[in-house]
């Protein structure tokens, strides 16, 4: 039970953590993991990593992670100077920071989260170089400072981040006409989601049903034009011109720009906004409506509820972390609250070994579990992407499909099953699996044995252990007193263990 714990619970259950789980207990080690602590390991990771020699990337080349801690002041220096060089490696350095605490952070399901925000919030570096040089301020002090607080601080960050206003154009907007982009995902995906979407029923706000405080229940494309004058105004300080012959400061942070702003009275929700409000006051006021809707509470948690449970989640694990998401509306850990409350219910216990690794999980749980010191370097972008996952450039605001059906095409599963042996291959250096080995006699069952637990925390009888039998025994004993074959007859048994059906889920 606990190995299938920590594979749902985790980027691959290792010897490590399962130490952990076993020590501590279910319930105190999902409290831990929701509590996450500086981890002085990583830091020293961080230090001593540089970009691998091997990168195809040549400017890449012994480039070390000097800016996961910069400032918006260094950034906007950068920007000033137009250090077009400096502002390249920033993204990638972020990037290849998440690969390493997705493959070393003993805080597992905090990543998981991370990942989880990453996509209901996306952001794709590639949209504009604009959004490229703001990605790194918006992974560490956004997504990653407010993955398990209170949500109505979170959209609240979202709205004035760099990364978002430039992403969805809101940088932008300003009055007459307000540039739409923002408003529409932020209903349609950030908050009320596309099922409270009623334009199809209603084409008058009057006509939209209220709850028993007086808001629409719904949102109709009328709400997105209001909400879209609302955050006229919102922008970042790049320099860029005012519209009054001077320009705006080179802050790279957010910034407001009265002048740009649409005063006059909105409708959100069927709730009036009076004209002349005080500055960000009507877009403050339309947050306030969306991140405490009912409907954005049902959203949210189901969304959660399909990442850590199955794609079609039980009606009443959605109903608990709903309840629980209303109940802690002003909570500064609501978010925690409400993952707590999915994780220790017994839906989730009874979907374990059911949800399929999306591309970036299959890749790192190989990396976790066989344990070597692989090449960490930009080219993991091209393994997952080989598999259909796009790591933080997702072309559209909805973030990766969170379905098995999307990842279990014939194209995409023969990617899969490349994988293994094309990673393993790639690291041949690096991954000695002979060496990894502890096994006091070198038998073909004490070798399957060793890799199926390794990899699938068992190594019960069945087919798959028989066929892997098979696999090993021509020639055996000639076999494991020539180190070269041996090794690539390792490489393909472990090939052949991540590529069946039980590793693609979790």
């Amino acid at each position: 039970m606990h190995w299938k714990i920590l594979e749902r619970l985790s980027f691959g259950a290792n010897k490590a953590s399962l130490e952990q789980i076993e020590k501590m207990g279910f319930e105190a080690f999902v409290k831990e993991q929701l509590n996450p602590k500086t981890e002085p390991h990583l830091e020293e990771i961080f230090q001593n990593f540089s970009f691998s020699e091997e990168s195809k990337r040549k400017q890449l080349r012994n480039k070390k992670l000097n800016n996961l801690n910069i400032s918006k002041k260094e950034i906007a220096q950068f920007i000033k100077e137009e250090n077009t060089n400096k502002i390249e490696f920033l993204t990638m350095e972020f990037v290849m920071a998440t690969y390493l605490r997705t493959i070393h952070s003993k805080y597992q399901l905090n990543e998981l989260v991370v990942d989880f925000w990453h996509n209901h919030f996306n952001v794709s570096i590639h949209s504009s170089d604009e959004v490229n040089v703001a990605f790194g301020l918006y992974d560490r002090d956004v997504i990653r400072k407010h993955s398990l607080g209170n949500f109505r601080s979170f959209l609240e960050a979202v709205a004035k981040s760099p990364a978002m206003l430039f992403y969805l154009d809101n940088a932008f907007s300003k009055a007459s006409p307000a540039n739409e982009n923002y408003a529409r995902e932020l209903f349609e995906l950030h908050t009320l989601g596309a099922d409270n979407y009623l334009n199809h029923l209603y084409n008058k706000w009057k006509e939209v049903p209220k709850d028993e405080n007086d808001i629409a229940k719904g949102y109709i494309d009328e709400d997105i034009y209001e909400a879209a004058r609302a955050f006229t105004g919102w922008t970042v300080g790049i320099g860029q011109r005012d519209g009054k012959g001077g320009r705006l400061p080179i802050s790279a942070d957010f910034h407001y720009e009265e002048a740009w702003h649409d005063n006059y009275q909105k409708r959100v929700l069927g709730v009036e906004f009076y004209s002349n409000q005080a500055p960000l006051e009507d877009g403050l006021k339309v947050l306030d409506l969306l991140a405490n809707h009912p409907a954005t509470a049902k959203h949210i948690c189901t969304k959660l509820c399909k990442r850590f449970i199955s794609d079609n989640p039980p009606a009443s694990i959605v109903e608990k972390a709903t309840e629980v998401w209303m109940q802690h509306l002003e909570d500064e850990a609501q978010i925690k609250k409400v993952i707590e409350t999915i994780i220790l219910s017994e839906e989730f216990k009874a979907s374990l070994g059911t949800k399929f690794k999306r591309p970036n999980e299959l890749l790192f749980s190989i990396i976790r579990k066989i344990d070597i010191d692989v090449d960490i370097n930009p080219d993991l972008f091209w393994w997952v992407g080989e598999m259909g996952y796009q790591q933080f450039h997702w072309p559209s605001p909805t973030g990766h499909p969170d379905n098995e059906k999307y990842w279990l095409t014939s194209n995409m599963l023969l990617q899969r099953w490349n994988l293994p042996i094309g990673f393993l291959y790639e690291n041949e250096e690096t991954a000695n699996l002979k060496d990894t080995m502890k096994i006091k006699e070198l038998t073909i069952i004490n070798i399957v044995d060793f890799w199926m637990n390794v990899l699938l925390g068992h190594s019960n009888e069945g087919k798959l252990k028989k066929a892997l039998i098979k696999y090993m025994e021509p020639e055996f004993e000639y076999l494991i007193q020539d180190e070269e074959w041996f090794e690539h007859k390792l490489k393909q048994l472990v090939a052949y263990i991540a590529m069946s059906p039980e590793f693609q889920y979790k």
